[in-house]
């Protein structure tokens, strides 16, 4: 019954976080080119929305390759220490919210 379910919604949680992970693993390309066309923010209705949109994508560069190291480490295609594997997550972490947060005050 409810155990059952429950272990197939754990599943295909699972399987879809696995899934935006390994998409994400493309998505340098369009971030770049999104960087380039909002260059300096010139089309937002102010400055601080400018400035904002400017370090979010500045966060978002540098989440990416992090996120990679993270991913790498998860496959253990990176050998790294439990220790290390943490640090590099909870720097993605960081990164992430920082994102998301900017996101939302914009």
């Amino acid at each position: 019954g409810n155990d059952d379910m429950s272990k197939k919604f754990a599943i295909f949680s699972t399987k879809m976080s696995q899934t935006r992970a390994n998409l994400r693993l493309f998505d340098d390309i369009p971030m770049y080119q999104y960087t380039m066309d909002y260059g300096w923010g010139d089309k937002e209705p102010d400055r601080v929305m400018a400035g904002i949109g400017v370090v979010t994508n500045v966060i978002d560069h540098l989440y990416y390759p992090v996120d990679k190291v993270c991913w790498l480490i998860e496959q253990k295609i990176l050998n790294v220490s439990s220790q290390r594997g943490e640090q590099w997550d909870t720097i993605n972490s960081i990164l992430w919210v920082a994102s998301i947060y900017l996101n939302l005050m914009k």
